[in-house]
Parts: C-alpha cells; sequence; structure tokens
C-alpha cells in the first residue's frame, strides 16, 4: 500500500512532493502532538524513501 501523500494536523497541513521535498503549511498555535505527528509522518516518508540519512 503507498504512503499517505498529504496529512492534516489540527489546523496544519503537510504534503509531499516527488522526489524529495515535504512542504508544510502551518497556521496558529502548534501542540506538542501537533509536533509529534508532523515528525512521525515526514520520519515514515523518509525511511519509505530508502534514503540512508538526512
Amino acid at each position: 500500500m503507498p504512503l499517505p501523500r498529504e496529512w492534516s494536523f489540527g489546523t496544519h497541513r503537510a504534503w509531499f512532493e516527488a522526489p524529495d521535498v515535504l512542504w508544510m503549511k502551518i497556521r496558529g498555535e502548534t501542540s506538542l502532538e501537533d509536533a509529534v505527528a508532523i515528525l512521525e509522518a515526514s520520519t515514515a516518508r523518509w525511511a519509505a524513501s530508502g534514503a540512508s540519512s538526512w
């Protein structure tokens, strides 16, 4: 199953554009839960790309 290419976290939005760009639109305050969700989504996308390091 392919990984999602777009995510929403509260009022924030993230989307992936090939080959390796992750865009973020931050609106308003960011909670700890939002920050963790953003990090987990971007880490999963990076790992799935086969890259060895940031």
